[in-house]
C-alpha cells in the first residue's frame, strides 16, 4: 500500500505562512501612521492662565437681530466684585488672579491666600460651575507643593482647585496625592474615585473614553476575527489542496495543487483589497469544509466584519468633538473663560432651547441682566419650559426690582419641577422680605424636605451676602449632556481608516453588504455540501478523507487509509499498520501540543483550533481589548483623549483585572479540553 510523500505538516505551515503574509501586507505601508490626539498642555502652565486669543483669531460677533435676542446693548462687564446683584466677569477674576501671583512673588502667603478664598467665594456667589484654567493652575501648585513635602499646603490648594473646577478630573487627583502623603487614605481614594467618575460624566471626557473602548473592541474584534481566518486556513488548507488536485487536469502533482491553492488565498494582497477583504476572502473560500459550528463562527465572523465597516463614524465621532457645536455648548455652560465657545454659539442661527438657556445663563453669571432675560425669554417663547429657566428669570426679576414677578416665576418653576430646591429657597428670601413669613416659611420647609444639606449651605451663604442675595439655578445636567451628531469630520475620519484596513477599490457600504452576502454564501454551501461532496479531515491522522478517492468507506469520519488500517482491516501488513499508528500518535501529540502552545501565548486561539470558534473568539476578544486598554493605560498606544490619563491607574487595574480572568478562564477551558 503506497502513502504520499508529500508531508501535510509542512503543506500546512507554507499555507499558514502565505496567509500570515496575506494578512499583513497591506498594513505595511501603514505602520508609521497613527491616530490623531489633543494635544497636552505646557508643564508650566500652572504659572499663568491661558493668555486670551489674538483678536484675529476670535469668531466676528454677529449681527444682533440675527444671532441675539432682541434687547438692549449689554454693558460693559463687572469689573468689581460680586454683590448682591450677582455676576462676576472674567476680568474680575483674572484680576484677582494676578494680584495673588504678585503676592506669592512677594512671599506675602497670608495676602495671597485671602485673594484665592475671594475668587473661590465670587464664584460661587455669581453661579459659574467651573473656572477650569485656575483649577488646573492650582492642581500643579498643589502637586509641587506635595513633592516639595508641604502636605498642608498642598492639600489647602488641591481643596481650592476642587472649589474653583469641580468638573475637571486633575483637581481631584491632585486632592487625592495630598491626602495620600497627608495618610488620609480613605479620602484619597474617595477623590480619586469622584475623577474618575467624571470622566464618564463630563461629555469630552466620555466620549473620548468610548471611542478608546470603540477602538479597542474593533481592533480586538478585527484581530479575533483574523485569528480565526487563519486557523480555518491553518484546519482546512490540506483539504483545499486536495480537491484542488483533483479538479486539475490529470496529471498534476500534489505541490500543483498546493500552488494554486496559496495563489487563491493569496490573491485580495496581489489585488491590494485590504485586511478584511482578505479575510473575506478566506472566510468565504473554506466554507464548503465548516463543520457545524465552524459555520456559525464563521457566519458570527462576517456579520462582526460588517458591523465594523458600517460603525465606523460613530465610532470616530470623538474625533470630530474638539471644534464641534456640542463642544462649544458644553464648555459655555461649564467653563468661565471659554468666551470664544459662548461667541460662537451665540453665532449661530439656528440655536434651541437648551442653547439660549446655556447664553442666558452665562450672562446671567456675568451680571448682564438684561441680556441674560432677553436669551431666557427667547427661550420661554420658542416653548422651552425648565426649572432652571424659569428659576434664572425669577432671579433677574428680583434683582431688576420685580418681587412679585419672580416669585411667579418661581411659582412656575416648581409646578415644572417639584424637587427645585433653589426656587423654593429664594421664593422663601423674598417673601420674607415682602413681610409675609408664612409664606416664607412654608417655602423655606419644602426646601428642607428636597435637600437639607443643600438648603443648609445655601442658607449659610445668605447669611454671610447679605438679605438681596438670592442663589443662582444651576444648569441641568441634561443641558450639559448633548449628544453628538453626525459630521463630515467623522466621516473623513471613517473613509481615512477604512484605507488603511479595507483598501481603496471599494468604499464600507459594499463591503458590509458582501460580507452579510458571505452569510448567505455560508449556508448555501453548507446546504450544497452532500452534494458537492468535498473531501473532509480525518479524525486519526488528519489526511483529506475523500469517498471519490476510496468508495469503499462508508463515511468520511477517517481517510482511506485508516479505513483499510483500523477499520476494514483486510490485507493490511502488520508492519504498515503499525507506522500508521505510530504516524497517527505523532499527529493527535503535535496537534494537541499547537493547540496548547496557542492557548498559553494567545487565549481563545485553543479553541478555535479544537473546532470551538465562539468561545475562543470571544475569549480572544476580551483578552485582546484588555490588553490594548493596558497599552493605552501605560502610554504604550495613544490615547484619543489625553485627560483620561489622569485616571490611568484605574484603567489599568480594571484592564488588568479583565485580561488576567480572561487568560485564567481561557487557560482553565483549553487544559479542561484537552483532557476530555
Amino acid at each position: 500500500m503506497a502513502y504520499a510523500k508529500l508531508s501535510s505538516t509542512c503543506l500546512g505551515r507554507s499555507i499558514l505562512a502565505g496567509a500570515c503574509l496575506g494578512v499583513l501586507w497591506p498594513a505595511v505601508g501603514h505602520a508609521q501612521m497613527g491616530l490623531p490626539y489633543l494635544a497636552e498642555p505646557d508643564d508650566d502652565s500652572w504659572k499663568e492662565p491661558a493668555a486670551p486669543a489674538p483678536a484675529a483669531a476670535k469668531p466676528t460677533p454677529p449681527p444682533a437681530p440675527a444671532a441675539t435676542p432682541e434687547a438692549p446693548a449689554a454693558a460693559e462687564p463687572m469689573a468689581t466684585a460680586a454683590g448682591p446683584s450677582g455676576g462676576v466677569s472674567p476680568s474680575h477674576v483674572y484680576g484677582l488672579w494676578h494680584k495673588r501671583r504678585a503676592a506669592l512673588t512677594q512671599q506675602n502667603q497670608g495676602e495671597a491666600q485671602r485673594l484665592l478664598q475671594e475668587i473661590i467665594e465670587a464664584r460661587e456667589q455669581a453661579g459659574w460651575p467651573n473656572i477650569f484654567v485656575l483649577g488646573q493652575a492650582l492642581a500643579r501648585e498643589s502637586t509641587r507643593a506635595a513633592a516639595q513635602g508641604n502636605i498642608g499646603e498642598a492639600e489647602r490648594l488641591g481643596e481650592a482647585a476642587v472649589a474653583l473646577a469641580p468638573h475637571l478630573p486633575a483637581t481631584h487627583i491632585a486632592l487625592a496625592r495630598a491626602a495620600w502623603r497627608k495618610h488620609a487614605f480613605t479620602a484619597a481614594i474617595g477623590s480619586y474615585v469622584r475623577a474618575y467618575l467624571l470622566t464618564w460624566t463630563e461629555p469630552p471626557l466620555f466620549w473620548g473614553r468610548m471611542t478608546t473602548i470603540w477602538l479597542a473592541m474593533m481592533i480586538a474584534a478585527l484581530f479575533a476575527c483574523a485569528c480565526f481566518a487563519a486557523l480555518v486556513v491553518y484546519r482546512h488548507g490540506r483539504l483545499l489542496v486536495h480537491d484542488l488536485h483533483h479538479l486539475l487536469p490529470r496529471g498534476a502533482t500534489r505541490v500543483q495543487g498546493a500552488l494554486f491553492g496559496v495563489a487563491a488565498l493569496l490573491a485580495p494582497v496581489f489585488f491590494r483589497l485590504g485586511v478584511t477583504w482578505t479575510l473575506l476572502v478566506w472566510i468565504l473560500l473554506l466554507g464548503l469544509y465548516y463543520e457545524r459550528r465552524e459555520r456559525i463562527g464563521a457566519t458570527v465572523a462576517l456579520a462582526v466584519l460588517a458591523a465594523i465597516a458600517l460603525l465606523l463614524p460613530p465610532a470616530l465621532s470623538y474625533f470630530a468633538y474638539p471644534g464641534s457645536r456640542e463642544e462649544a455648548a458644553y464648555l459655555a455652560a461649564r467653563d468661565l473663560d471659554s468666551e470664544a465657545a459662548a461667541e460662537r454659539l451665540a453665532g449661530l442661527n439656528d440655536l434651541d432651547g437648551d442653547e439660549m438657556l446655556i447664553l442666558g445663563m452665562r450672562a446671567n453669571w456675568t451680571g448682564e441682566l438684561e441680556r441674560a432675560v432677553a436669551w431666557l425669554r427667547r427661550a420661554q417663547e420658542l416653548g422651552y419650559a425648565d426649572a432652571a429657566l424659569l428659576t434664572s428669570l425669577g432671579n433677574l426679576e428680583y434683582r431688576l426690582g420685580r418681587a412679585r414677578e419672580a416669585i411667579d416665576f418661581y411659582e412656575k418653576a416648581v409646578a415644572v419641577d417639584s424637587d427645585a430646591a433653589v426656587a423654593y429657597f429664594n421664593m422663601s428670601r423674598i417673601y420674607h422680605q415682602l413681610t409675609e413669613g408664612k409664606k416664607g416659611g412654608e417655602a423655606h420647609r419644602r426646601a428642607f424636605d428636597i435637600d437639607y444639606d443643600r438648603v443648609e449651605r445655601m442658607d449659610r451663604l445668605a447669611k454671610r451676602m447679605g438679605q438681596g442675595y438670592v442663589v443662582p439655578a444651576e444648569l441641568p445636567d441634561a443641558v450639559v449632556r448633548q449628544g453628538l451628531s453626525g459630521s463630515p469630520e467623522a466621516e473623513r475620519a471613517a473613509r481615512q481608516v477604512w484605507r488603511w484596513i479595507g483598501g481603496r477599490v471599494l468604499d464600507r457600504v459594499h463591503f458590509a453588504a458582501a460580507a452579510l452576502g458571505g452569510i448567505v454564501l455560508i449556508v448555501l454551501l453548507a446546504l450544497a455540501r452532500r452534494a458537492l461532496r468535498p473531501s473532509a479531515g480525518c479524525g486519526r491522522c488528519g489526511a483529506a478523507a475523500c469517498r471519490r478517492c476510496n468508495p469503499e468507506m462508508s463515511d468520511q469520519a477517517v481517510c482511506g487509509q485508516c479505513h483499510h488500517a483500523f477499520v476494514a482491516q483486510d490485507g493490511v501488513d502488520p508492519q504498515a499498520r503499525v507506522k500508521k499508528e505510530i504516524e497517527v500518535h505523532r499527529y493527535q501529540a503535535r496537534t494537541a501540543q499547537v493547540r496548547r502552545v496557542l492557548s498559553l501565548l494567545l487565549v481563545g486561539t485553543g479553541p478555535i483550533l479544537a473546532g470551538q470558534p465562539l468561545v475562543g473568539m470571544g475569549l480572544l476578544l476580551l483578552y485582546t481589548s484588555a490588553l490594548i486598554g493596558v497599552l493605552c493605560a501605560i502610554d504604550v498606544l495613544p490615547c484619543p483623549a489625553l485627560d483620561l490619563q489622569h485616571t490611568w491607574v484605574v484603567s489599568l487595574v480594571l484592564a488588568s483585572l479583565l485580561g488576567l480572568a480572561t487568560y485564567v478562564v481561557g487557560t482553565w477551558h483549553a487544559q479542561r479540553t484537552e483532557r476530555r
